[in-house]
C-alpha cells in the first residue's frame, strides 16, 4: 500500500470522529483544510492546488466546489485574502490547527491491529513485511467487500463487489477480523471504526444524499427475497441480526418498510423447490449452493420444516413491522422499455423469462409506477425504491435506467448502501451494532468458496461417492460441514481441487465428526454423572427434609400431647370442683335431714301443727330412720355416702367430657 493509502486510513478515522461530533457536511472537511494550510510553505495558491495538497497529505479527495466554499470561510475569518482567483496567506493571523495528536492516537490503534494481524497471518502461512503491508491487506479487504453506497454507480468493481472472491491474503484478513470480533473487543472497535470511516468517506462524495436532514422525507423501501430470508431467520445469526437492525434503522430514519406480495410468493416458490429436493442426498446434490440452501442443509431442515417455514413467512414479516402491498396497476407510460429490462436481467444462457427475472421486472416496474414519472434527485424524497442484496441486479437495472435516458435515483438500490445512508443519518448505539453485525456477515461471505470452486469440489465429491470411497450420508456431512468452507476458502484456483484435496477435506470432516462424537459421548457420560450426582443430592436433600419434618412432627406431637395433658388436668380440676360441690350439698343436706329427724323425734311433732308440716316432718323422720338403718346394718355413714356419690359423679363426668372408661 502506498503512503497516501495509509494516510487515507487515518484520515477516514478522523472523518468519523468529526462526524460523531455532529458537525455539518462541509465542516467535516474543515480540519483537513486548516491543517494543510498550517503546514504548507506556499503563500499563494489556487483552490485546485489545495485539492492536490490535501490529497497528498491526507489521502482525502475533497470536491473542488467544497474546497472553494471552505476557503471562503477561512478568508472571512481573516486568515486569507483573495485576488484574481488566487488565495494569499496572511501571516499576521496564523492558523492554529494541528491534527498530529489525533493522528498519533489513531496510528497507535492501527499499529496494534497491524501487529496482531501479522502474527495471525504468520500462523496461517502468510508473511507480511511490516505494519503498512498488514494494514494494506485489511484496508483492501474492507474496500473490496464493503458494497459501495454510490447509488448511481455502474462500476463492475462496485456493483459486484459482494460476489467477488478475494485472494488468499484477503481471505486471511476476513478470518482475522472474524476472530477479533469474537475475542478481542478493543481491536474489534478499531477495525469497526475503519469500516465506518470508509463508508463515510464514500458517502461524502455523493450529491444525492442530504446529511443535514436526519430523516427521509418521502421514501418507501420494498425489500427483495434474499434480504427477507435473512430477516425471517433463515440465515446465520449475523445476517439475521444485521437484517433486522437494518429494518429498524430505516424505520427510525422515517422510511416506510414494505414488501410486495409477489416477493412473498417468490420466497414461498423458492422454499417449495428446496422442499422437493432436500429430503434425500441425491436431491441435496441437485440444489444450487445458495446462502439459503447452505443454511437449510447445514441445519438439517426436513421437508416438513421447510413447508412450515414457508407457511409462516407472511406472518413473520408482518411481525417485523413490514407492510405487505400488492403490485401497483401496470401503467406502460411509466415503466419504460420492459423488454430491454427483461433482456438485461436474464443470464446469457437464458432464452425465456424465468420466475426470478419476472419477479425482479415486476418489482422494478412497480417502483417506477409508484413514482408516476417523477424524477428522484435524492433518496430523501425518492418515493419508492427496490432494495436488493444482489449487486448484479443493481448494476443491470442502473445501466438499463440510464440507457432509457433517465436520471436521478434509479429504481433499484443495494440494500447495504441504503442501510449505510440510514446509518449516516442517525449514527448511534443501534447503528453501531448494525455495522458490527454487517462486518461479521461480511467476513462470513468472504470465506465462502466461489461458485466455480464449489462446483469443481462437488464434482470430485460425486466421483468419490460413485467409487464408494464415501457413503451418501458422508457426502451430505461433507457438503454441510463448516470445515469444508474453511478449507475451500484457502484455495485460490479451481484447478487446485483434485481427488487428493477432496479426500483431505473428507478426512478432516471425518476426524471432526469423530471428535464431535467422542465429545458428545464424553458430554453424555458427564451429563449422566452430573444427573446421577444430582439425583443423589436430591435424595439426600429429601432425606434431610424428611428427617427435619420428623423432628418437627415429633416436636409438634410433644407440644400437642403436652397441651392435651394440660387441658385434661384443667378439666379434671373442674370435674373435682363440681363433684366436691355436689358432695358438699349432699353431705349438708343429709346433715339437715338427720338433725331435723332428731329434733322431730324428741319433740313428738310438738313443734309442728299444720297438716303439711306434719307430712314434711314425717318424711324427715322416715329419711332419718332409713339413714339410721343403713348406718346400723350396712355401716354406711353420711360421710361415706358423700364420698361414694362424689366418686360416682367424677367417673361419669370424666366419661362424658374426657372419654375415659369408668
Amino acid at each position: 500500500m502506498s503512503d497516501s493509502a495509509i494516510r487515507g486510513l487515518t484520515t477516514v478515522a478522523l472523518l468519523k470522529a468529526n462526524y460523531d461530533a455532529n458537525v455539518d457536511q462541509l465542516d467535516l472537511y474543515m480540519p483537513f483544510v486548516l491543517d494543510t494550510l498550517n503546514g504548507w510553505a506556499v503563500d499563494a495558491f489556487r483552490a485546485e492546488d489545495l485539492v492536490a495538497e490535501i490529497l497528498a497529505k491526507h489521502g482525502l479527495r475533497i470536491p473542488f466546489e467544497a474546497v472553494r466554499t471552505l476557503l471562503n470561510r477561512v478568508r472571512k475569518k481573516g486568515h486569507l485574502r483573495r485576488e484574481y482567483g488566487r488565495y494569499f496567506r496572511i501571516r499576521e493571523k496564523p492558523i492554529d490547527v494541528d491534527l498530529r495528536p489525533q493522528r498519533q492516537a489513531i496510528d497507535r490503534e492501527h499499529i496494534a491491529v497491524a501487529l496482531k494481524f501479522i502474527e495471525f497471518a504468520r500462523g496461517h502461512g502468510i508473511e507480511l513485511a511490516n505494519e503498512d503491508e498488514a494494514l494494506a491487506v485489511i484496508l483492501n479487504f474492507l474496500e473490496l467487500h464493503e458494497v459501495a453506497i454510490l447509488i448511481d454507480s455502474t462500476s463492475d468493481a462496485l456493483a459486484t463487489a459482494v460476489e467477488e472472491q478475494s485472494t488468499r491474503e484477503l481471505r486471511t484478513a476476513a478470518l482475522f477480523i472474524q476472530n477479533v470480533l469474537s475475542s478481542d473487543p478493543p481491536c474489534a472497535e478499531y477495525i469497526q471504526r475503519m469500516l465506518e470511516g470508509l463508508v463515510l468517506k464514500n458517502a461524502l462524495l455523493l450529491a444525492n444524499i442530504n446529511f443535514k436532514k436526519r430523516q427521509f422525507t418521502d421514501l418507501e423501501v420494498y425489500f427483495d427475497t434474499g434480504f427477507l430470508f435473512r430477516a425471517v431467520g433463515l440465515a446465520n445469526d449475523p445476517y439475521v441480526e444485521a437484517a433486522r437492525e437494518a429494518i429498524s434503522l430505516l424505520r427510525e430514519a422515517n422510511a416506510a418498510t414494505s414488501v410486495l406480495a409477489i416477493t412473498i410468493d417468490e420466497m414461498q416458490r423458492v422454499l417449495s423447490a428446496v422442499e422437493r429436493l432436500i429430503g434425500t442426498p441425491s436431491g441435496i446434490r441437485q440444489l444450487r449452493p445458495t446462502e439459503l440452501v447452505r443454511y437449510l442443509v447445514s441445519r438439517r431442515y426436513r421437508p416438513s420444516d421447510i413447508a412450515e417455514a414457508a407457511s409462516l413467512i407472511e406472518r413473520n414479516l408482518k411481525q417485523l413491522g413490514l407492510v405487505v402491498r400488492p403490485v401497483p396497476k401496470h401503467i406502460p407510460r411509466f415503466t419504460l422499455d420492459e423488454v430491454k429490462l427483461a433482456g438485461i436481467l436474464m443470464r446469457e444462457d437464458q432464452t425465456d423469462i424465468d420466475p426470478r427475472v419476472d419477479h425482479d421486472m415486476k418489482a422494478v416496474t412497480g417502483v417506477l409506477t409508484l413514482r408516476s414519472g417523477r424524477v428522484a434527485y435524492s433518496l430523501d424524497d425518492a418515493h419508492a425504491v427496490f432494495a436488493t442484496t444482489t449487486g448484479l441486479v443493481v448494476k443491470n437495472v442502473t445501466m438499463w435506467y440510464r440507457a432509457q435516458g433517465q436520471y436521478g435515483v434509479p429504481p433499484a438500490v443495494h440494500q447495504s448502501g441504503l442501510t449505510n445512508i440510514a446509518w449516516l443519518k442517525n449514527p448511534g448505539a443501534a447503528a453501531s451494532r448494525l455495522k458490527r453485525n454487517e462486518l461479521v456477515a461480511l467476513c462470513a461471505a468472504a470465506l465462502r468458496p466461489t461458485p466455480k470452486i464449489w462446483k469443481r469440489f462437488t464434482e470430485e465429491l460425486r466421483r468419490l461417492r460413485d467409487s464408494e470411497v464415501l457413503t451418501s450420508d458422508e457426502e451430505v456431512a461433507v457438503l454441510t460441514s463448516r470445515l469444508t468452507d474453511m478449507r475451500l476458502a484457502e484455495i485460490e484456483d479451481e484447478d487446485e481441487i483434485d481427488a487428493e484435496t477432496v479426500v483431505e477435506i473428507i478426512e478432516r470432516v471425518r476426524e471432526a465428526y469423530s471428535a464431535e462424537a467422542s465429545r458428545q459421548a464424553e458430554q453424555a457420560a458427564h451429563t449422566k454423572e452430573v444427573e446421577l450426582m444430582g439425583r443423589i443430592a436430591d435424595a439426600e436433600t429429601v432425606a434431610r427434609d424428611h428427617e427435619h419434618a420428623g423432628r418437627v412432627a415429633a416436636e409438634m406431637a410433644h407440644q400437642s400431647e403436652e397441651g392435651r395433658r394440660q387441658l385434661e388436668l384443667r378439666v379434671i380440676a373442674n370435674i373435682r370442683l363440681i363433684t366436691h360441690a355436689i358432695g358438699f350439698v349432699l353431705h349438708w343436706g343429709l346433715g339437715i335431714v338427720i338433725a331435723a329427724g332428731i329434733l322431730l323425734g324428741l319433740g313428738e311433732f310438738s313443734i309442728v301443727s299444720s297438716f303439711w308440716a306434719r307430712i314434711s316432718a314425717g318424711v324427715f323422720l322416715a329419711l332419718f330412720a332409713l339413714l339410721s338403718f343403713v348406718h346400723l346394718h350396712l355401716g354406711l355413714s353420711a360421710l361415706n355416702l358423700r364420698r361414694q356419690v362424689e366418686s360416682y359423679v367424677e367417673r361419669k363426668l370424666k366419661t362424658w367430657w374426657l372419654g375415659l372408661n369408668p
